[in-house]
Protein backbone atom coordinates (compact mmCIF):
# COMPACT_ATOMS: atom_id res chain seq x y z
CA UNK A 1 0.00 0.00 0.00
CA UNK A 2 1.68 3.23 -1.14
CA UNK A 3 -0.09 5.25 1.54
CA UNK A 4 1.79 3.48 4.32
CA UNK A 5 5.14 4.75 5.61
CA UNK A 6 8.23 2.64 5.16
CA UNK A 7 9.08 0.25 7.93
CA UNK A 8 11.45 1.54 10.60
CA UNK A 9 14.94 0.17 10.53
CA UNK A 10 17.90 0.62 8.28
CA UNK A 11 20.05 3.40 9.59
CA UNK A 12 17.20 5.27 11.25
CA UNK A 13 17.97 8.43 9.33
CA UNK A 14 14.42 9.41 8.48
CA UNK A 15 13.14 12.30 10.54
CA UNK A 16 9.39 12.85 10.54
CA UNK A 17 9.51 15.53 13.26
CA UNK A 18 8.18 18.28 10.99
CA UNK A 19 5.64 16.08 9.20
CA UNK A 20 2.22 17.69 8.98
CA UNK A 21 -0.77 15.46 8.30
CA UNK A 22 -4.03 16.90 7.06
CA UNK A 23 -6.80 16.14 4.61
CA UNK A 24 -6.57 17.60 1.12
CA UNK A 25 -8.66 20.63 0.35
CA UNK A 26 -10.04 21.46 -3.11
CA UNK A 27 -7.11 23.76 -3.90
CA UNK A 28 -4.70 20.89 -3.23
CA UNK A 29 -6.64 18.59 -5.54
CA UNK A 30 -6.69 21.24 -8.27
CA UNK A 31 -2.92 21.77 -7.99
CA UNK A 32 -2.23 18.02 -8.09
CA UNK A 33 -4.50 17.59 -11.11
CA UNK A 34 -2.71 20.39 -12.97
CA UNK A 35 0.66 18.91 -12.06
CA UNK A 36 -0.46 15.49 -13.29
CA UNK A 37 -1.61 16.98 -16.61
CA UNK A 38 1.83 18.55 -17.21
CA UNK A 39 3.68 15.23 -17.04
CA UNK A 40 5.18 14.23 -20.38
CA UNK A 41 5.59 10.64 -21.43
CA UNK A 42 2.92 7.96 -21.36
CA UNK A 43 4.59 5.66 -18.81
CA UNK A 44 5.30 8.47 -16.37
CA UNK A 45 1.83 9.90 -16.83
CA UNK A 46 0.17 6.54 -16.11
CA UNK A 47 2.31 5.93 -13.01
CA UNK A 48 1.64 9.37 -11.60
CA UNK A 49 -2.07 9.12 -12.35
CA UNK A 50 -2.24 5.77 -10.55
CA UNK A 51 -0.32 7.13 -7.55
CA UNK A 52 -2.50 10.23 -7.30
CA UNK A 53 -5.82 8.45 -7.84
CA UNK A 54 -6.45 7.68 -4.14
CA UNK A 55 -5.52 11.24 -3.15
CA UNK A 56 -7.76 12.84 -5.71
CA UNK A 57 -10.76 10.65 -4.82
CA UNK A 58 -12.66 12.92 -2.42
CA UNK A 59 -14.33 10.08 -0.49
CA UNK A 60 -11.11 8.09 -0.04
CA UNK A 61 -9.08 11.15 0.85
CA UNK A 62 -11.60 12.32 3.45
CA UNK A 63 -11.75 8.90 5.15
CA UNK A 64 -7.96 8.49 5.19
CA UNK A 65 -7.64 10.43 8.46
CA UNK A 66 -9.62 7.76 10.30
CA UNK A 67 -7.82 4.81 8.78
CA UNK A 68 -4.88 2.55 9.45
CA UNK A 69 -2.51 4.45 7.15
CA UNK A 70 -3.09 7.71 9.04
CA UNK A 71 -2.42 5.97 12.35
CA UNK A 72 0.84 4.53 10.98
CA UNK A 73 2.03 7.93 9.75
CA UNK A 74 1.00 9.58 13.02
CA UNK A 75 2.96 6.95 14.93
CA UNK A 76 6.10 7.64 12.84
CA UNK A 77 5.70 11.35 13.40
CA UNK A 78 5.39 10.92 17.17
CA UNK A 79 8.44 8.64 17.22
CA UNK A 80 10.53 11.44 15.75
CA UNK A 81 10.49 13.46 18.94
CA UNK A 82 13.54 15.61 19.49
CA UNK A 83 15.28 12.97 21.62
CA UNK A 84 15.00 10.39 18.85
CA UNK A 85 15.84 12.89 16.11
CA UNK A 86 18.82 14.31 18.00
CA UNK A 87 20.20 10.80 18.52
CA UNK A 88 20.19 10.36 14.73
CA UNK A 89 22.45 13.41 14.13
CA UNK A 90 25.77 11.55 14.45
CA UNK A 91 24.51 8.68 12.27
CA UNK A 92 23.24 11.12 9.64
CA UNK A 93 26.53 13.02 9.62
CA UNK A 94 28.56 9.80 9.36
CA UNK A 95 26.38 8.56 6.50
CA UNK A 96 26.68 11.85 4.59
CA UNK A 97 30.45 12.02 5.10
CA UNK A 98 30.84 8.51 3.70
CA UNK A 99 28.71 9.45 0.67
CA UNK A 100 30.54 12.73 0.22
CA UNK A 101 34.00 11.20 0.17
CA UNK A 102 33.37 8.33 -2.23
CA UNK A 103 35.57 8.61 -5.27
CA UNK A 104 32.89 7.06 -7.50
CA UNK A 105 30.85 10.25 -7.43
CA UNK A 106 31.27 11.99 -10.79
CA UNK A 107 33.16 15.26 -10.45
CA UNK A 108 32.16 15.67 -6.82
CA UNK A 109 28.45 16.12 -7.60
CA UNK A 110 27.31 14.25 -4.51
CA UNK A 111 29.87 16.02 -2.33
CA UNK A 112 28.73 19.39 -3.68
CA UNK A 113 25.09 18.55 -2.95
CA UNK A 114 25.89 17.46 0.59
CA UNK A 115 27.95 20.58 1.29
CA UNK A 116 25.12 22.76 -0.03
CA UNK A 117 22.55 20.88 2.06
CA UNK A 118 24.67 21.25 5.18
CA UNK A 119 24.45 25.04 4.83
CA UNK A 120 20.66 25.04 5.28
CA UNK A 121 19.30 26.32 8.58
CA UNK A 122 17.09 23.22 8.90
CA UNK A 123 19.97 20.77 8.33
CA UNK A 124 19.79 17.99 10.94
CA UNK A 125 23.39 16.80 10.70
CA UNK A 126 26.65 18.28 12.00
CA UNK A 127 27.72 20.89 9.44
CA UNK A 128 31.05 21.52 11.21
CA UNK A 129 31.97 17.82 10.94
CA UNK A 130 31.09 17.80 7.24
CA UNK A 131 33.24 20.89 6.65
CA UNK A 132 36.15 19.40 8.58
CA UNK A 133 35.93 16.10 6.71
CA UNK A 134 35.71 17.84 3.33
CA UNK A 135 39.09 19.44 4.01
CA UNK A 136 40.92 16.17 4.67
CA UNK A 137 43.20 14.71 2.01
CA UNK A 138 41.47 11.32 2.00
CA UNK A 139 38.14 12.87 0.98
CA UNK A 140 38.98 12.89 -2.71
CA UNK A 141 35.51 13.70 -4.08
CA UNK A 142 35.27 16.84 -1.92
CA UNK A 143 38.23 18.30 -3.78
CA UNK A 144 35.85 18.89 -6.71
CA UNK A 145 33.41 20.97 -4.64
CA UNK A 146 33.53 24.59 -5.87
CA UNK A 147 35.42 26.90 -3.50
CA UNK A 148 32.39 29.21 -3.22
CA UNK A 149 30.24 26.32 -1.98
CA UNK A 150 32.83 25.32 0.64
CA UNK A 151 33.15 28.95 1.66
CA UNK A 152 29.38 29.12 2.11
CA UNK A 153 29.52 26.11 4.43
CA UNK A 154 32.39 27.64 6.41
CA UNK A 155 30.36 30.84 6.84
CA UNK A 156 27.28 28.87 7.95
CA UNK A 157 29.36 26.94 10.49
CA UNK A 158 30.87 30.16 11.86
CA UNK A 159 27.44 31.78 12.09
CA UNK A 160 26.03 28.76 13.94
CA UNK A 161 28.98 28.77 16.37
CA UNK A 162 28.44 32.45 17.09
CA UNK A 163 24.85 31.85 18.22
Amino acid sequence: DTSMPTEPGGQGLTNFRDLRLQALVDGDRTALTRLKERVRGERASVRISEALEPLLAVKDSASWGAGEAYAAWKSRSAASDSAVADAATPRLTDHLVRLMCRTRAPAGAIATGIVRRAQAAHFKGDAAAILERSRREDCVAAKSVPAAVLSGLANAVEAAAAK
